[in-house]
């Protein structure tokens, strides 16, 4: 068996993100999965829950601290200095301070394994100046996935100064077209954008999208009982920047002057603002459950318990599928796609016929699917009817598979 450097800040995370089933899986293939990581073990709840996986499994995990930075201002109550100050003086992330400890495990991995790639996965982009330094020191072949676009992804990436923005520019510029050995892209769009904005060879970016654990369909098992309401779901934070959600609770809360029977359950990641805000609303605010956020296999059991899934992306982010939308396929539930109708997740949704997809900016059209939804519901009609043969090239294990066919290509 073949070992692979992987270098993510948060590992264990929540259970479901992409790295975690690309570990889970490269055994499977060959590969032997050596996890560098800032150690999550006091700050993730979940932590032990999702370590539990891996108790069978060949790979090993080395957690590291990593220096102090300005959030240490929040036991004063200044956060918004902090942060201020963390983007002022880290580029490209405040994973810079992790650059010293990382180097050292990783002179101790290499010291006592034999990992023959590298490969770092962003966000946060810091991990790959880690990835980079590795591949000189140690002079192995280096891979650096992006889950996201970097400077082009407008709703995280925000420099502070002009000068910000070029060293960032410089960085990405430098990786994608000199440093990496291999680029990791999730989507096509993104490879397409990469390729046209930087210039990269196209033979140089390797597309292997999101996708979701085979072993978690068993959570789908269709439930012909039907509740007092139709129950939305939505897994996830609640981002201005990027989610539409004040113009989906716009098209919810026409929905409900027609039909009271709904019930929207939110396992999100939201502040108290953000829900005093939804509250104020007295026609939606007894048809909304707020849930603890939790584990991705807990969320997932209690997800399965909606007749709908919602997604909610802004217009301009047509280039993004998040993750929710490969956990949601899993489930085999109508997917209600408030998302860019001619981005990439609306594409999935029409390639694996798993849902609706309505535009972000239309509330009323969004009201009228949710009708047309309640009509189904009322009659038992709700029935998903994925296409199982585009649903298969976003397996974990089939993704995981061919990404080990890559790394064996590469060395």
């Amino acid at each position: 068996m073949k070992d692979i450097l992987i270098i993510d800040e948060r590992i264990p995370y929540t259970g479901g993100t992409r790295t975690e089933k690309i570990i889970k899986y490269l055994p499977k293939f060959g590969w032997r999965p050596i996890i560098l990581t800032i150690d999550q073990m006091r700050k993730n709840p979940f932590a032990f829950e999702i370590l539990e996986q891996y108790d069978n499994s060949p790979c090993k995990i080395y957690g590291t601290k990593t220096l102090p930075n300005f959030y240490l201002l929040n036991k004063l109550r200044l956060p918004r200095l902090g942060s201020i100050l963390n983007r002022f003086f880290f580029v490209p992330d405040t994973n810079v301070n992790w650059i010293p400890n990382a180097i050292a495990k990783a002179s101790t991995i290499f010291k006592n394994e034999s990992p023959q790639i590298i490969y770092s996965t962003s966000p946060n982009e810091g991990v790959h100046i880690i990835g980079y330094l590795l591949k000189l020191i140690f002079n192995k072949p280096w891979v650096a996935d992006f889950r996201d676009l970097w400077t082009l992804c407008h709703g995280r990436y925000a420099p502070l100064t002009h000068f910000h923005h070029a060293l960032n520019h410089f960085l990405e510029k430098s990786i994608y077209q000199k440093w990496s050995d291999l680029i990791i892209a999730n989507t096509q769009e993104n490879k397409r954008i990469i390729v046209d904005r930087f210039r990269v060879n196209p033979e140089k970016i390797k597309v292997v999208t999101n996708g979701f654990d085979p072993d978690e369909i068993i959570l789908s098992t269709p439930d012909n009982s039907k509740g007092e309401n139709l129950a939305l779901g939505y897994f996830g934070a609640f981002i201005k920047p990027m989610t539409c959600y004040q113009e989906f609770l716009s098209g919810f809360e026409e929905a409900l002057s027609s039909e009271k029977r709904f019930i929207l359950k939110l396992w999100a990641v939201l502040s108290e603002k953000q829900k005093q805000e939804i509250l104020k609303n007295p026609v939606i605010r007894n048809h909304i459950s707020f849930r603890e956020y939790t584990s991705h296999k807990q969320g997932m059991k209690e997800l399965a318990e909606a007749d709908v899934l919602v997604i909610i992306l802004k217009k301009t982010f047509p280039y993004v599928a998040p993750q929710k939308l490969y956990n949601y396929l899993a489930l085999n539930k109508p997917i209600l796609a408030i998302v860019p109708p001619d981005g990439c997740t609306a594409r999935i949704i029409r390639e694996t016929n798993s849902g609706i997809v309505v535009s972000p900016d239309n509330h009323t059209d969004i009201a009228k699917q949710l009708l047309d939804l309640h009509k189904k519901w009322e009659r038992a009609d709700l029935k998903s009817q994925q296409n199982i043969a585009a649903l298969n090239k976003y397996r974990s294990d089939n993704l995981t598979k061919d990404l080990a066919r890559t790394f064996s290509a590469l060395i």
